[in-house]
């Protein structure tokens, strides 16, 4: 009951998502500054897919008795982007054009691929890592909020990325208990 709860929040955001999409630029526009440009243009680097997929799999590794879940975090990683690649294609949404671009991306924009990488990893790291999963869950809501600030998604491609990679995520870690 509590998985249909969640889901049914999650479908009623992402609805919602989109009707601030353009609020959510609006206020993009507004904080946009020399600094942040910055610290955004890191997190494009630091948030990047492969960059999530190998912090966490050395922090999986480095402690011994977390290394049996580094193939379920594998396998959820893929799967959740095989699924984003799959809905992009599907939906062919076109990036933003309300906003100017801080960096070139190409493809099509929902879901966000970054967010969906980054929030995958969201159900292991709350399992697995209690102590340091507020500091995971700033990290990669600071992924998703870059993709809007950087002007190459929308806020509704961050939301729909993030709820695939949690779904992935769930799912998965519930697979692997198995």
């Amino acid at each position: 009951m509590k998985t249909v709860y969640y889901g049914l929040l999650g479908l009623i955001l992402l609805a919602f998502s989109f009707f601030l999409d353009s609020a959510v630029f609006g206020f993009v526009k507004a904080i946009r500054n020399p600094f942040l440009d910055s610290a955004m243009k890191g997190f494009y680097f630091i948030g990047a897919q492969l960059v999530v997929l190998a912090v966490l799999t050395f922090v999986l590794y480095y402690n011994r008795p977390t290394r049996k879940w580094i193939i379920p975090w594998w396998i959820t990683w893929i799967t959740s982007l095989a699924v984003t690649f799959v809905l992009k294609f599907l939906i062919e949404r076109i990036r933003p054009e309300i906003i100017t671009a801080l960096i070139p991306e190409t493809g099509f924009a929902f879901p966000s691929g970054h967010a969906t990488a980054a929030f995958a990893s969201v159900p292991l790291v709350n399992k697995i890592f209690k102590k340091t999963k507020l500091f995971w869950i700033v990290y990669v809501v600071l992924i998703g909020f870059s993709r809007i600030y950087l002007g190459v998604h929308y806020f509704s491609d961050v939301i729909a990325g993030a709820l695939v990679g949690i779904i992935c995520g769930k799912i998965i870690l519930k697979l692997s208990k198995k």
